[in-house]
Protein backbone atom coordinates (compact mmCIF):
# COMPACT_ATOMS: atom_id res chain seq x y z
CA UNK A 1 0.00 0.00 0.00
CA UNK A 2 2.70 2.64 -0.75
CA UNK A 3 -0.18 4.87 -2.33
CA UNK A 4 -1.40 4.92 1.43
CA UNK A 5 1.60 5.47 3.04
CA UNK A 6 2.68 8.35 0.75
CA UNK A 7 -0.51 10.17 2.07
CA UNK A 8 0.09 8.89 5.37
CA UNK A 9 3.47 10.57 5.61
CA UNK A 10 1.98 13.75 4.59
CA UNK A 11 -1.27 13.85 6.95
CA UNK A 12 0.55 15.92 10.30
CA UNK A 13 1.13 18.60 7.53
CA UNK A 14 -2.18 18.33 5.84
CA UNK A 15 -4.30 18.84 9.01
CA UNK A 16 -1.25 21.95 10.46
CA UNK A 17 -1.00 23.70 6.54
CA UNK A 18 -3.55 22.59 4.34
CA UNK A 19 -7.04 24.71 4.68
CA UNK A 20 -9.85 22.29 5.19
CA UNK A 21 -12.79 24.14 2.85
CA UNK A 22 -10.49 22.58 -0.28
CA UNK A 23 -10.92 19.17 1.01
CA UNK A 24 -14.27 17.86 -0.05
CA UNK A 25 -16.14 15.58 2.16
CA UNK A 26 -15.62 12.47 0.36
CA UNK A 27 -11.46 13.49 0.82
CA UNK A 28 -12.30 14.17 4.59
CA UNK A 29 -13.96 10.72 4.92
CA UNK A 30 -10.84 9.36 2.72
CA UNK A 31 -8.55 10.70 5.19
CA UNK A 32 -10.18 9.59 8.37
CA UNK A 33 -9.84 5.98 6.62
CA UNK A 34 -6.16 6.78 6.08
CA UNK A 35 -5.87 8.04 9.29
CA UNK A 36 -7.12 4.96 10.76
CA UNK A 37 -5.11 2.66 8.81
CA UNK A 38 -7.71 0.54 7.36
CA UNK A 39 -6.57 -1.12 4.31
CA UNK A 40 -7.76 -0.62 0.61
CA UNK A 41 -10.52 -3.35 1.04
CA UNK A 42 -11.78 -2.25 4.26
CA UNK A 43 -11.92 1.87 3.09
CA UNK A 44 -14.00 0.58 0.06
CA UNK A 45 -16.43 -1.45 1.99
CA UNK A 46 -16.90 1.77 4.47
CA UNK A 47 -17.10 4.03 1.73
CA UNK A 48 -18.90 1.84 -0.82
CA UNK A 49 -16.78 2.14 -3.94
CA UNK A 50 -14.55 0.05 -5.32
CA UNK A 51 -10.75 -0.77 -4.38
CA UNK A 52 -9.99 0.73 -8.03
CA UNK A 53 -11.85 3.87 -7.06
CA UNK A 54 -9.91 4.00 -3.29
CA UNK A 55 -6.61 3.55 -5.11
CA UNK A 56 -7.97 6.80 -7.74
CA UNK A 57 -9.01 9.00 -5.01
CA UNK A 58 -5.77 8.25 -3.38
CA UNK A 59 -3.84 9.39 -6.20
CA UNK A 60 -6.23 12.57 -6.54
CA UNK A 61 -5.89 13.25 -3.05
CA UNK A 62 -2.15 13.10 -3.15
CA UNK A 63 -2.42 15.49 -6.14
CA UNK A 64 -4.67 18.30 -5.04
CA UNK A 65 -1.82 18.14 -1.57
CA UNK A 66 0.91 18.45 -3.79
CA UNK A 67 2.19 15.20 -2.46
CA UNK A 68 4.80 13.10 -5.07
CA UNK A 69 2.93 10.43 -6.72
CA UNK A 70 4.29 7.00 -5.09
CA UNK A 71 7.06 5.77 -7.28
CA UNK A 72 7.55 9.14 -8.88
CA UNK A 73 11.17 9.12 -7.27
CA UNK A 74 11.71 5.60 -8.37
CA UNK A 75 10.90 4.13 -5.53
CA UNK A 76 7.96 2.10 -5.02
CA UNK A 77 6.93 -0.44 -6.85
CA UNK A 78 6.19 -0.48 -10.65
CA UNK A 79 3.29 0.90 -12.48
CA UNK A 80 0.94 -2.23 -13.25
CA UNK A 81 0.43 -0.94 -17.10
CA UNK A 82 2.15 -2.90 -19.19
CA UNK A 83 4.27 -1.15 -21.57
CA UNK A 84 3.04 0.11 -24.95
CA UNK A 85 4.27 -2.65 -27.87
Amino acid sequence: MPEQDAVMTRLPEITAATPLPTLTTRDRELLEHLGARRSQRQISLAMAITVNTVRGRIRRLERKLGSPAAGADGSGPPSPRRPPV
